[in-house]
């Protein structure tokens, strides 16, 4: 036997708890002291049975807290404050004694508190303490009502457990109607929290410049890029075109804004990506190379077949891209081909003289070819530690040092290809990713950013060109070392992030209006009842669905059989509300029948004798009543 009121004391501890957790690593070292110093003056009084802070004191605590609090909130300094108001205040009533009005205050405090965490923090763990924390309060304000009546109530087992049946019923339904409220009400374009306090945008993100050394510090911020929903591609075709580059003046290369136009060769089959974007300073969208078409968030497609929002946000982004691998970019406009031969002034006469024997070559894709050989022999490594940085980078890497990372090999050779009269520019970007199985997704973080070059062929087509993969230790298993598969332990973690943000964090106005648009528009592709028609059926199901299984949801097997006998004897031409006036037993005098009688014994002694029905007498009787 478990007293009412032990339970709900521990019922309170823990939905504090659940509370406190999301928020606890955003506290500081006095609100910390001050919370531990409170559950252990709360658990040793509830212990004694007689708390240490009495309801005055724990008053005048709370006043002052709070005053304390208000005076530190400025505008710019809004939300911790009032996170740690919040947390103090639920500190001070654990600490005091554990009446019905304060255990509601603890609740109220403990839901407060944890829907405040969402202020700090979007973590998906918040999910995980609201599934538990609702059944937990609801469970607690089901008991305060018993405790009211009867403060030293003791049950045993079966007693707790049709308790318990009935409060679950209150989460339950609230869960639903949380679904149902999520799918249906509008989103801001920024969540509440963004005005208050803006997210975190991520440091890393891809420099509008290419200089020697500024990709490889990339490379150690372990931050992730993006993810991109696809199938398991060849990692030959992970090519993520972010931007290009055009101009250079011998250490670094830039975009001028003003590059020809690109048209599409296409050759392949093209597919969509559905692409999650993390917070980054940069306003560019990463795609598949090579991209035909972005949908779902607001942008700009290039000349150059990159693309660029329209407005930076700083928030995670989630749209729609299709791409044909496959596909060659061309030259809109071969006249301009002139624009990708800008050289700088000052190149290194020992530069010059690299390319003396590739200019003799007759065609492009000659010099292209000649110019792979000269890297090769070269001798070529792929590095990045310790890199010098000097005024002339090339010249210092082919001629000096011959180690890089790839905006080294990719600046170099590019550099080469337009003395050699080959029209060329760099593309930054990332390459290959780490794809998931179990989300279906390439996961790619900002180690993976970088750069390659695309050259001007005769006939306008652009060619990719990675030198990265000239270097002497690239081997041929370097590409494929680029795309790899996690551990489980990884996918799984990582899929679950990826859920949270692209069901939950993502999930705005835009996204629902365009599920119902496509829902709508499959509807009369496939010919069947259209989507607005299906709403008026869907509502009359779900409410006989719910009438259909209310009994087992919130009765008893005692309650559910006595609605049996009643539906029984209306058929008997008996009226049920006799069975009020007269009971069980009488009215089975009443009637007469055999089936009465023996409802009348085995009903009547589990109501009124407490024995309860076993499941098999149960369905028994209601088999009997039915037939």
């Amino acid at each position: 036997m478990t007293r009412l009121e032990t339970l709900l004391i521990l019922i309170a501890y823990a939905t504090a708890l659940l509370g406190l957790l999301p928020v606890l690593s955003f506290l500081d070292g006095a609100t910390l002291a001050i919370l531990g110093a409170a559950l252990a003056i709360g658990i040793f009084g509830d212990r004694r049975g007689k708390p240490l802070l009495g309801d005055r004191l724990a008053t005048l605590l709370a006043i002052g807290i709070t005053l304390f609090q208000l005076l530190r909130v400025d505008l710019g300094n809004f939300v911790p404050p009032m996170v740690s108001l919040l947390v103090l205040l639920l500190a001070v009533r654990l600490a005091g004694s554990k009446t019905g009005r304060h255990l509601l205050q603890i609740y109220g405090l403990a839901l407060l508190t944890l829907a405040a965490s969402t202020l700090l923090t979007l973590d998906k763990t918040f999910f995980l303490y609201l599934l538990l924390q609702v059944p937990l309060v609801a469970v607690g304000l089901v008991l305060l009502t018993f405790h009211d009546r009867a403060p030293g109530l003791r049950l045993d087992r079966s007693g707790w457990l049709r308790i318990l049946r009935w409060a679950l019923v209150l989460p339950v339904g609230a869960l639903v109607l949380m679904v149902f409220f999520y799918l249906i009400l509008p989103r801001t374009e920024h969540p509440l929290w963004h005005f208050l306090m803006p997210l975190e945008t991520a440091s890393a993100g891809l420099a509008d410049e290419v200089r020697p050394g500024n990709y490889a510090a990339l490379a150690g911020t372990g931050r992730i890029a993006f993810r991109a929903e696809s199938d398991e591609r060849d990692p030959a075709e992970l090519y993520w075109r972010v931007l290009t580059f055009d101009r250079t003046d011998g250490r670094r290369w830039r975009s001028s804004g003003l590059a020809p136009a690109d048209r599409i060769e296409r050759t392949g089959p093209d597919s969509w990506l559905t692409y999650d974007l993390e917070p980054k300073p940069d306003a560019r969208l990463p795609l598949l190379d090579v991209p035909l078409e972005v949908r779902g968030i607001r942008h700009r497609l290039q000349n150059d077949r990159t693309a660029i929002l329209q407005r930076k946000t700083g928030k995670r982004g989630h749209y729609r891209a299709r791409s044909d691998p496959a596909a060659r970019l061309a030259l809109a406009d071969r006249e301009r081909q002139e624009h990708y031969l800008q050289r700088p002034a000052g190149i290194d006469p020992r530069v010059i003289e690299l390319v003396a024997d590739v200019q003799a070559k007759t065609t492009r894709a000659e010099r292209i070819h000649a110019l792979e050989r000269q890297f090769e022999q070269l001798q070529l490594r792929y590095d990045d530690r310790n890199l010098p940085k000097t005024a002339d980078p090339v010249a210092t890497f082919l001629l000096q040092t011959r180690r890089g990372y790839c905006e080294y090999f990719a600046s170099s050779f590019a550099l080469l290809l337009r003395l050699s009269g080959v029209p060329a520019r760099l593309v930054g970007g990332y390459l290959g990713g780490d794809y998931n199985p179990l989300g279906g997704y390439y996961l790619v973080g900002e180690d993976r950013a970088h750069v390659w070059v695309e050259a001007l062929l005769e006939d306008g087509r652009w060619q990719r060109i990675d030198p990265s993969l000239l270097a002497t230790n690239a081997g041929s298993n370097w590409l494929a070392g680029r795309s790899r598969q996690p551990g489980l332990w990884r996918q799984l973690t990582d899929s679950l992030d990826h859920a949270w943000n692209s069901l939950v964090i993502t999930y705005d106005l835009q996204r629902q209006l365009g599920a119902l648009i496509d829902l709508e528009r499959r509807s009369h592709r496939s010919g069947t009842v259209p989507l607005r028609r299906l709403w008026w059926l869907a509502l009359p199901l779900l409410g006989l669905g719910a009438w259909r299984w209310r009994d087992r949801l919130i009765l008893t097997p005692e309650q559910r059989l006595l609605n049996t006998y009643r539906r029984w004897l209306r058929r008997q031409g008996v009226d049920p509300e006799r069975l009020e006036k007269e009971g069980l037993f009488g009215l089975a005098a009443r009637t007469g029948h055999p089936l009465s009688d023996l409802v009348a014994e085995r009903l009547g002694r589990a109501l009124y004798a407490g024995r309860g029905l076993t499941k098999e007498e149960s369905r028994n009787l209601r088999r009997l009543l039915r037939s």
